[in-house]
């Protein structure tokens, strides 16, 4: 080989060893090129939990992963800061969407979702059934002191403030309110509107402090019955359809409608996890609708 040839040779990999490596270095620090907006930029993350496991995960559209079989998880890395239309779909569920966005070296994260079933098994348990048995009823509420009442007259709902030293005007025209099973929320109703209240400080996304609210839905029906399903979840009727309704509200909130009955009595039990429907003089059971 001439001598100039390997002078040639030896320079042109130079070249490419130095424009090469960093960008061998910066992919591996989680750089990329944002080709929509013509730039350069780290990327960030998502990070899911939820049930059923082994659910589809798509972003825009497009199937990316699957939540893990064991644990109903998945982390999803490498993406473009930017809003992502997130949908997780199982067959026979009800999908859960919203649009969430991811920001650079950090992991935008939903670790509570479920999905629920689009057709529920209902149990007949009793005919000519007048009320809810006791043993359905029975509250498995914790004993955390909470001090909020209505006012049967007026129906204003106070909530004692500590810091004030009274009970303070938090809601008028109230039906009910209850406490959340981890003692952090309040949720309480009117015959239109469902709301959340948070007692304390939640560290999760989204980030939650003590006197943050949600309103989680207004309709022109009338609302009977609110039940926490599970610290994340509700269950309600609105006339004669039995609703679910997520309360994180980044990007639109998930409600689906679960099941419809004739002038519906609801209760959800925490121990068995199964909503109890009396209509008609009939008293159904669903099948556990969350893990």
């Amino acid at each position: 080989m001439a001598k100039k040839t390997r002078v040639i040779l030896i320079m042109s990999l130079a070249i490419i060893f130095t424009v090469i490596t960093p960008l061998v270095i910066g992919y591996s620090l989680g750089y990329r090129i944002d080709l929509e907006n013509k730039k350069i930029t780290q990327t960030g993350g998502f990070y899911f939990k939820g049930w059923p496991r082994n659910a589809q995960i798509f972003l825009d559209g497009k199937l990316v992963k699957r939540t893990d079989p064991f644990f109903g998880a998945a982390y999803i890395y490498n993406l473009i800061p930017k809003n992502y239309d997130v949908e997780i779909r199982k067959d026979d569920y009800h999908s859960w969407k919203k649009t969430l966005q991811v920001v650079q070296k950090q992991v935008t994260d939903a670790k509570n979702v479920i999905l629920l079933p689009k057709n529920p098994a209902f149990e007949e348990l009793a005919q000519n059934a007048a009320k809810m048995p006791p043993s359905a009823v029975t509250s498995s509420e914790n004993s955390v002191k909470i001090d909020y009442y209505i006012d049967e007259e007026t129906q204003v709902l106070y909530l004692f403030d500590e810091a004030a030293g009274s009970f303070e005007n938090l809601f008028e025209e109230a039906k009910g309110a209850k406490l959340s099973p981890d003692a952090k929320k309040l949720l309480y109703f009117s015959n239109s509107e469902i709301w959340v209240l948070f007692l304390k400080e939640e560290l999760g996304q989204p980030r939650r402090y003590p006197g943050d609210k949600v309103l989680v839905a207004r309709f022109a029906q009338k609302v009977s019955d609110v039940f926490w399903m599970d610290d994340y979840y509700l269950v309600f009727s609105v006339g004669e359809k039995i609703k679910v309704a997520e309360i994180d509200d980044r990007e639109g909130l998930n409600i689906v409608d679960l099941a419809e009955f004739a002038e519906p009595k609801i209760f959800f039990s925490h121990e068995n996890k199964r909503l109890y429907v009396l209509s008609e003089g009939n008293l159904y059971a669903s099948s556990a609708l969350i893990p």
